[in-house]
């Protein structure tokens, strides 16, 4: 299985620079059955100011036939300690 991106969203609020130390946070907005959305925030470890934030979709794939698939049991499992478990 491999987990492509479908879709993507980010907002940039400030701009980070070289030596920037950051701090990024990643959490488990939505599970579904065949998709997870990730949600992001990006800060500026220093002065905890939100730099960017935004959501990724990704699509649990067929490795070798390239169509969408059912995310495996021990995968959906794990997800749960995020989320609460996959809707349909």
């Amino acid at each position: 299985m491999i987990l492509p991106q479908l879709k993507s969203t980010a907002q940039y609020r400030r701009p980070a620079k070289f030596n920037d130390l950051l701090e990024i946070g990643l959490t488990v907005d939505e599970a579904k059955e065949k998709a997870v959305k990730h949600g992001f925030k990006i800060y500026k470890k220093e002065t905890a100011e939100l730099l960017a934030n935004g959501y990724i979709v990704a699509v649990a794939t067929n490795r070798h036939t390239l169509k969408s698939m059912k995310i495996p049991d021990e995968i959906a499992e794990k997800l749960k300690v995020y989320y609460g478990g996959l809707e349909k």
